[in-house]
């Protein structure tokens, strides 16, 4: 019985093997979007696509699509794979630059049904906003104080019926924010961390991964300027001018400047002294 037991297991395998091998193919696990706000409200993107691979013919058409496909071909890698890759950042008001797309080694079989998984890694720099745009609207209400309201128009997820955004199945969006910030406003709640209520400081991570819907979907936060910044810019402002004015054309304009401000010094110098007498 145990010998009849054992053949039975083996012509389960051998099935097993057949038919993901007639069903080679890859499908998608999960994505991960990371996005890292620098202070200028630019910032660092990677989305970080989880795939599965089943079968062999499969993985070995992975492992040469590495060789034989440029990294950054996008829509090679979408024909090549089945799997709508996209960079989820890209709106009309945000520029995007230094795009790079990089496959990631296969993992070692995890069962014998020769699946393994992978990932494919999109990178990809948004500039600086300018002229109300960017994926931070970036404003300084006060000498020392900037504010960042996150522009909801940069992002490329499907809408409901009424205009939100939806999460897709299996992702995890998180936002890196720069040191320092005091956060004003955000919706819906974040995941991670839990029992968020503005204004708040001391985050660094906001993390949504449960919710399918960002309904009403806003993020708002401001830093304020350490005061020895705002010297510095102004001594690095008074730096330039001075090297502007010695130099090339302005020589001798800035020349007389000059002497005018020793000539008036003496004088004034003249009639603080006390007179004969006095």
């Amino acid at each position: 019985m145990n010998v009849r037991f054992k053949y039975v297991i083996l012509v389960f395998l051998f099935l097993s093997v057949a038919v993901s091998e007639l069903h080679a193919s890859y499908s998608l696990l999960g994505l991960e979007i990371t996005v890292y706000v620098q202070d200028d409200g630019s910032a660092y993107v990677q989305e970080t696509y989880t795939i599965r691979i089943s079968g062999n013919e499969s993985i070995q058409k992975y492992k040469e699509s590495i060789d034989l496909l440029k990294r950054n071909d996008i829509q090679a890698w979408r024909d090549t794979l089945n799997i709508p890759l996209v960079y989820h950042l890209g709106g009309s008001p945000v520029t995007i630059s230094d795009f790079t797309l990089t496959p990631q080694p296969i993992v070692l079989p995890f069962s014998y049904l020769n699946e393994t998984t992978t990932s494919i890694v999109l990178t990809y720099v948004i500039t600086p906003p300018a002229n109300s745009t960017g994926l931070f609207i970036v404003t300084r209400p006060a000498p020392r104080l900037y504010k960042y309201v996150l522009n909801t128009d940069a992002f490329m997820f499907d809408k409901t019926t009424t205009g939100d955004f939806i999460l897709p199945q299996n992702t995890k969006m998180v936002f890196v924010l720069p040191d320092n910030v005091v956060i004003t406003k955000i919706n819906p709640p974040p995941s991670e961390p839990e029992g968020i209520f503005p204004p708040v400081k001391g985050i660094k991570k906001l993390v949504w991964e449960r919710t399918t819907v960002l309904s009403g979907f806003a993020l708002e936060f401001e830093k304020e300027e350490p005061l020895e910044a705002e010297i510095s810019a102004f001594l690095n402002k008074l730096e330039r001018f001075i090297v502007d004015l010695y130099s090339g054309e302005n020589l001798l304009p800035s020349s007389i400047i000059t002497v005018t401000f020793l000539i008036a010094l003496v004088y004034v110098h003249r009639l603080r002294r006390p007179k004969h007498g006095e």
